[in-house]
């Protein structure tokens, strides 16, 4: 085990459809399944999530709503210990809702919940030109998975979010109607850290939802020597087998 890893991301988007599937390719059992979710509307809350057909162990690790006459909301969900073989996530909502959602796997996790520290925010004015999910906690271990998401109302237009937080790897912008953005990002992180997202937001600026959750992984064992090159092993074997004709 040389620590958690990504194995594929996806993503989707909806506009007042009340879900998004989102297609992967067939996922491995026992891996995490993760969903980082804009969602805009009066009432943002996602319903459920599925891993194919099954309700699996998918769970809101955090959120963050920012309440004005059309709410924008931030919300990470995880899925620990997934189903194999399944091709799809699906994402329900209130009927109206206008949502986007990123979709990734990571191997190297354990099999129950590991959330380890998160930190989400609110904020942002009509004219709002940063987004800020602030700092968590310190986290408890060096090998870990972060995740991050960023949610925008645009006064008038989709807004343009550029993070500007260090080591993370963001994901393409999803534009939703013509007001609403979302932006997911990862870090597969070996240092204690205070995970935290933020940037800058122009265009059609305006008020957002950001956080970041931590989940511990599998740590690699302490002290374990690497395996020997294959050749090597072939060589030693070779040595041995004629040691023992000799005998």
């Amino acid at each position: 085990m040389t620590g958690p890893g990504l194995v594929q991301h996806a993503s989707g988007s909806t506009v007042g459809g009340g879900a998004i599937v989102v297609t992967v390719a067939a996922t491995g059992a026992g891996n995490m399944l993760a969903a980082v979710i804009t969602a805009a509307n009066p009432d943002t809350a996602p319903t459920g999530i599925t891993t194919g057909a099954s309700a699996d162990n998918w769970a809101q690790d955090g959120s963050a709503a920012n309440p004005n006459s059309f709410t924008v909301a931030d919300y990470i969900w995880s899925d620990p210990n997934c189903a194999g073989g399944a091709t799809s996530v699906t994402v329900t909502f209130p009927a109206g809702t206008f949502a986007a959602a990123d979709v990734f796997e990571f191997s190297g996790m354990p099999s129950a919940r590991s959330l380890d520290q998160l930190s989400f925010h609110q904020g942002g004015t009509p004219a709002g030109s940063v987004f800020d999910s602030l700092a968590a906690p310190a986290t408890s271990q060096a090998s870990e998975v972060w995740l991050a998401g960023a949610s925008v109302l645009g006064s008038t237009t989709n807004p343009v979010i550029t993070p500007t937080s260090p080591g993370w790897t963001s994901q393409s912008q999803i534009n939703v109607s013509g007001l609403v953005a979302h932006m997911a990002a990862y870090a597969i992180v070996s240092a204690t850290g205070t995970p935290e997202y933020a940037g800058t937001l122009s265009g059609s600026t305006g008020f957002y939802a950001a956080g970041v959750v931590a989940y511990k992984a599998i740590p690699p064992p302490s002290g374990a020597a690497p395996a020997a090159p294959a050749d090597e092993r072939r060589t030693a074997g070779l040595v041995k087998m004629r040691l023992m004709g000799m005998r």
